[in-house]
């Protein structure tokens, strides 16, 4: 009898320890966020700062409801630590169009500029687009030229970065948009967070936990 008292209190007392242990992290992985099996990043870091990448598309009004959530953070001290990409993803033929539209502008040096503008010409302005011809026809309304745009859209390059992106979204295992992954290791969607507005408090905690690990400890 006393065995068995003492081989319960022995398993009281490891769960004790474990819910410490869980209390003691704000966020739990396989629940706030998802471990990537096979890590990768977008791009070397140089500069120390941890990547953060937005996987997203313009065909998706989830991602356009999330891009002020995203912008607020990015005037944050918190995202001083982290060097913000983005991965377009293709998940359908349409989505595809619109990656591929991400990447030549990327190409061109027009990305950062024409970016909000494109969420807005298809959704506030609703903008319909089916093809990239349509689809340059929206860039040239933000001031790109459309001979350059339908000239690299067909280029080795972009060929060759939308199989890259292929690749990656696969990797993250990455199933919807928008989805945040941090360091190439880690995955995040509002689902995850609570809500989209949570995003980026788990993100802000990864990237924390990155540099703290990155940190020689003396």
């Amino acid at each position: 009898m006393m065995r068995r008292l003492s081989f319960l209190l022995s398993g009281v007392a490891l769960l004790a320890v474990s819910w410490v242990a869980t209390a003691a992290e704000p966020f739990v992985e396989g629940i706030n966020y998802y471990r990537i099996a096979s890590p990768a990043q977008l791009a070397p870091s140089t500069d120390g700062r941890v990547e953060v990448v937005e996987v997203f598309n313009y065909g998706c009004i989830h991602c356009f409801d999330f891009q002020p959530v995203l912008d607020a953070w990015s005037k944050t001290p918190e995202a001083r630590k982290a060097r913000l990409a983005y991965l377009p993803a293709g998940f359908n033929p349409l989505f595809a169009v619109f990656a591929r539209g991400y990447l030549v502008a990327e190409e061109l040096g027009v990305a950062d500029k024409t970016h909000q503008g494109v969420y807005d010409q298809v959704w506030k302005q609703h903008f319909t687009v089916q093809t990239l011809d349509g689809l340059a026809d929206l860039y040239a309304k933000l001031g790109v030229n459309k001979a350059d745009f339908m000239k690299e859209s067909n280029s080795f390059a972009i060929d060759a970065k939308s199989r890259q992106a292929l690749q990656f979204l696969q990797r993250y295992g990455v199933d919807g948009t928008p989805t945040i992954v941090v360091a190439g290791k880690y995955r995040i969607t509002g689902d995850s967070a609570g809500s989209p507005e949570k995003v980026f408090a788990v993100v802000n905690y990864l990237v924390d936990r990155e540099l703290a690990r990155a940190t020689p400890k003396t």
